[in-house]
């Protein structure tokens, strides 16, 4: 499929970002710079040339070999593929075809990158000089002895940093190469010119932006491998080359832990960079097109939306020569930037998953009979948090609403579905709600009535009475146990809180009656305003944003303000008394006029430094009263 690697890559970049946790900004300034993805480490480590040990592990400090020298150098060229293919006799006497490295020790002979002794022994085994690889990176660049004219190892050294192969290396002549020296010699290599004047990395078809930097997104994209599909009672670790061991695993585009993953989910893996992404996204409907036709398919058309088709083996599938056609109803296995990994009979999946719907969107597609139907595709986060996509006909579901969806019919039955329980106090293990046991693989939704929605551990309830009003689904499974709850805003973590910066209120009462509100805000960082013609005599701090039916403001209210003594990751004390601080709770730092976002609590757990005010949520939640903004002001020092 054409493009696909540049799509591959726009979205591996996105989820690499993520994983750098780059902080936001406040107003004008940031509390810390992140660093850079893409380093020379993370682009040697994602090229294959060092990738350390079962666990990662680059040990940067122990030293390397001329046959491990021989392998970076192979894996680096064009020749990377070519070492498994070497066979016959050994040109050393030390160096038998059983040896690991004797494929990529002949490839570097063979290739005049390095020679042996004359004694007939290549000492594979024996540290590497840094005097020797640089020599071997020059011939790799194509350089000979007509181009290194003078005394070795003294005219190899000086080329080698004449063309920037030394930046940043510590070896000087006649010490031995250490890996973390290795690293750097190869990152430099790919951005040295080689004999012909191109760039090293052009060579291997890496490209370089405008600052001359290397196309880190591109590089991963080139060694990812996937889509592949997990069957049922598959796991994806038995797929893996490389252990659970310190890996990245994304779901959806964003960091997640452990490699939890459903039947049918979409998966690619790197294994240099020890990597893993996850998707789960499907769509089920009647199959209205095929383009540009079934000779040779490259899109198919769902519920009125065109989806590209990401591999040939789901691209058969849809063919003339395949055995699903147009009028068909069919689920779409979406994996990175939406595009289809496979596509399979929609009666193929079974199972019901039960969510909030958190998008609506109209769409018109041709049923079996040839007929344009009118209907919505819904997005629906589902209980085990992973948000689904299904087609529904009618216009009963709307965002906010509770729905139930299966895989085994080609309409998603989106009907309201009210609660049968009638509430109860969650006991503080967190094992059952009055008399009704919580199951072991029990699902928990928050969700408001605007789409948005927060997945609850059981602890998270500990304690808490609910009330009839506050359960929106209760499920039992055929043991009697509550294995999928929706609650109604239970946590008060889906209200939008913010910091309030300024405030301006004007009531006049003249000949006519004037009132006016102007207010500034930070919400995770990020700057916001509200003005019109009302006024909700507010002060500086912490606040809560109320919408209307519509989704505009139609609010703003103080939170209950305290002063901190001390914080903590979890908590913080004020007054004697400890207060739990709410997920994702905005820390901001004050210095000046200037705001900026901190990345959490311990941040300012320094009291000496800072003067803390807090404010936390009395809005009502059974399982709110959590602090939800802290603002640290730095004290002046004499």
């Amino acid at each position: 499929m054409k493009g696909m690697k540049k799509i591959m890559g726009a979205v591996l970049a996105a989820a690499l970002f993520l994983a750098a946790a780059y902080p936001a900004t406040a107003g004008a300034a940031t509390a810390d710079s992140a660093a850079e993805a893409g380093s020379a480490e993370d682009i040697i480590r994602a090229l294959g040339i060092m990738v350390g040990d079962e666990k990662g592990d680059m040990d940067l400090g122990g030293g390397v070999t001329r046959a491990q020298f021989c392998k970076m150098m192979t894996v680096a060229s064009v020749h990377k593929d070519s070492a498994g293919s070497a066979s016959g006799y050994s040109m050393f006497r030390d160096l038998r075809s059983s040896h690991w490295a004797y494929g990529y020790v002949t490839v570097a002979v063979n290739n005049g990158w390095f020679m042996g002794y004359v004694d007939g022994t290549f000492k594979p085994d024996d540290p590497i000089k840094l005097e020797e690889a640089a020599t071997a990176l020059l011939r790799l660049l194509g350089y000979d002895k007509t181009d290194v004219p003078g005394a070795y190892p003294a005219a190899q050294l000086g080329k080698a940093g004449g063309l920037g192969l030394l930046a940043d290396v510590t070896a000087q002549k006649g010490d031995e190469l250490s890996r973390r020296d290795a690293l750097r010699l190869f990152y430099n290599l790919l951005t040295a010119k080689t004999k012909q004047g191109e760039t090293y990395a052009a060579t291997l078809g890496y490209k370089l932006d405008g600052a001359g930097k290397l196309d880190y997104a591109g590089i991963v994209a080139s060694g990812t491998q996937g889509p592949f599909v997990l069957k049922r009672g598959g796991y994806v670790a038995a797929a893996l080359p490389f252990t659970e061991t310190n890996i990245s695993v994304y779901r959806n585009g964003r960091p997640a832990d452990g490699l939890n993953a459903e039947s049918y989910d979409v998966f690619y893996y790197n294994a240099n960079i020890r990597s893993v992404w996850l998707y789960s996204s499907r769509v089920t409907g009647v199959l209205s097109a095929v383009s540009p036709g079934t000779a040779a398919p490259e899109s198919v058309t769902v519920d009125g939306r065109s989806y590209n088709i990401g591999v040939s083996s789901a691209a058969y599938k849809v063919s003339s020569s395949g055995a699903l056609r147009v009028g068909d109803t069919v689920t779409l296995l979406l994996g990175m930037d939406d595009a289809v990994a496979d596509i399979i009979p929609a009666s193929e999946l079974s199972g019901t998953y039960y969510g909030v719907v958190i998008g609506r969107t109209p769409s018109v597609y041709t049923d079996g009979d040839g007929k344009a139907v009118a209907g919505y595709t819904l997005t629906v986060a589902c209980t085990d948090g992973v948000e689904r996509t299904f087609s529904a006909s009618g216009a009963s579901a709307d965002v906010g609403h509770v729905v139930e969806g299966g895989y085994t019919d080609s309409r998603l039955a989106a009907k309201l579905i009210t609660s049968t329980s009638a509430g109860g106090a969650v006991n503080k293990d967190a094992t059952a709600m009055g008399e009704t046991p919580f199951a072991d693989d029990i699902e928990i939704l928050d969700a408001d009535t605007r789409g948005g929605y927060a997945v609850l551990q059981p602890s998270r309830l500990s304690g808490v009475t609910l009330s009839r009003d506050r359960i929106r689904l209760c499920i039992l499974n055929t043991n009697g146990e509550i294995s999928r709850l929706i609650l109604n805003n239970v946590t008060g973590d889906l209200y939008s809180y913010v910091l309030l910066t300024g405030v301006s209120e004007s009531v006049s009462s003249g000949s006519a009656m004037s009132v006016s509100g102007t207010y500034s805000y930070l919400a995770d960082g990020k700057p916001g305003s509200v003005s019109g013609s009302a006024v909700y005599f507010l002060k500086h701090g912490g606040a809560v944003l109320q919408y209307d039916s519509n989704g505009g403001i139609s609010g703003i209210k103080n939170l209950t303000e305290i002063t901190p003594s001390s914080v903590g990751s979890d908590t913080l004390i004020a007054g004697g008394k400890t207060y739990e601080l709410g997920d994702g709770v905005q820390v901001y730092i004050r210095s000046g006029t200037e705001y900026y976002y901190a990345s959490g609590p311990e941040d300012v757990s320094d009291t000496g430094r800072y003067t803390l005010r807090a404010w936390y949520d009395e809005l009502g939640a059974p399982a709110g009263g959590r602090v939800r903004v802290i603002l640290a002001t730095e004290n002046r020092r004499g």
